[in-house]
């Protein structure tokens, strides 16, 4: 046996050594930035740039549960793959660090079967298996929190804290604590990768700071802790100003460019349109829009699974969908006083039935009383096939 077996080693690729908390930690947020650009990010775009991805999801009848198209359980599957292969490594020497074995096959074995469960857990044969689910994500933890043999009698390191200020503030943190790597977070903030950048930056900020430290380590924390609440404060603040200064900045320059303007709201409300059309179609087999009457036929079995509440915005969704398609040439130029009578009528006029034997599932009556109430009418009780 080498005498470095149980030396720790905190490298992202090697299958030599133990690795602790923090490393291990440290090289999962890595994997996870990884497979977010190669595999998140693209599924992110393609979603939504193309509203017609969303129609090729089916709701189950049975479950309720969405199933995905075949081309996005592939395409998951061999994120999942990536995503284990890269884990692997740590994974072995955690759990090396973990059982403190110089059994080399044992911690292999071990190894393995806990990377095939995590695995297996995102297979589409198992998708709908939430307790796999659960004990992968376990698993995944667990190997986070637990104290290891080898690395957890190590002395501590006072300048490995977690960093807030890095946390929060990013690249304006990096910028004045010359760390350059921080600079990074600018193009990730256009990808699904920032979150985990974020927390990288919060774990390593102290180690990349220090370096350019020349005070005592004492100083250096009271430093850091100042720059933490200054940036917690004033991050989001600067967010917020950035993007009302975006967003006005956009709409100066479509109200200088008419034209172009005027393409950019007909592409934004045709998308928005295919966007409503594919997310109505994802719960109901048939919809039906007439002058006197809207109808949505929805399977009972769906229904069923949704929740009281669900099932009364559900009925609100369908009205505004119903709402829209009547008034689609000129509803941006409704107020709310204006549109409140028109939702009302369109709502009386509008009920979710049964896709089984035209049962209704949801209407709105308006009661000639007293009171002068209007109410919603939910069927909890449909008959199913």
């Amino acid at each position: 046996m080498s005498g470095n077996y149980f030396e720790e080693n905190n490298k992202f690729w090697s299958f030599t050594g133990t690795l602790g908390r923090r490393g291990y930690i440290l090289n999962y947020l890595i994997v996870q930035v990884i497979t977010s650009l190669i595999f998140m990010t693209p599924l992110f775009y393609i979603i939504i740039l193309n509203p017609n991805v969303i129609s090729s999801f089916k709701l189950n009848a049975a479950s309720g549960e969405f199933t995905q198209p075949m081309w996005i359980m592939i395409f998951s599957l061999f994120a999942s793959l990536v995503e284990c292969v890269l884990i692997y490594p740590s994974v072995l020497r955690r759990v090396k660090d973990i059982i403190a074995e110089d059994e080399e096959s044992r911690v292999t074995v071990i190894s393995s079967i806990l990377i095939l469960i995590v695995f297996c857990s995102s297979a589409p044969i198992f998708v709908s298996a939430p307790i796999l689910k659960m004990f992968a994500a376990f698993i995944l933890i667990s190997l986070m929190f637990m104290n290891g043999k080898i690395t957890g009698n190590k002395p501590k390191d006072e300048v490995k804290r977690f960093n807030w200020g890095a946390f929060a503030g990013t690249w304006l943190w990096g910028i004045f604590n010359k760390a350059p790597k921080t600079l990074l977070i600018l193009p990730l903030l256009f990808t699904t990768a920032w979150l985990p950048f974020m927390v990288i930056c919060g774990i390593k900020g102290n180690e990349w700071a220090y370096k350019n430290n020349k005070k005592s380590l004492e100083e250096f924390h009271q430093n850091q802790f100042i720059q933490s609440g200054i940036f917690l404060v004033i991050t989001p603040i600067i967010a917020f100003f950035t993007m009302i200064l975006l967003m006005a900045a956009t709409g100066r320059i479509l109200y200088t460019h008419p034209t172009t303007s005027q393409k950019v709201n007909t592409k934004i409300e045709a998308w928005a349109e295919q966007y409503a059309d594919a997310a109505v179609n994802l719960y109901f087999t048939k919809i039906e829009l007439y002058e006197t009457e809207n109808k949505f036929y929805m399977e009972p079995q769906i229904w069923l699974s949704l929740s009281e509440q669900k099932r009364a915005t559900m009925f609100q969704d369908v009205v505004n969908y119903a709402l829209v398609k009547e008034n689609k040439q000129t509803a941006s130029k409704e107020t709310e006083e204006t549109m409140l009578p028109k939702f009302k009528q369109t709502a009386q006029k509008t009920k979710i039935l049964s896709a089984f034997n035209n049962e209704i599932l949801a209407e709105y009556k308006a009661e000639e009383n007293e009171d002068n109430t209007e109410d919603l009418v939910i069927n909890n009780h449909p008959t199913v096939p």
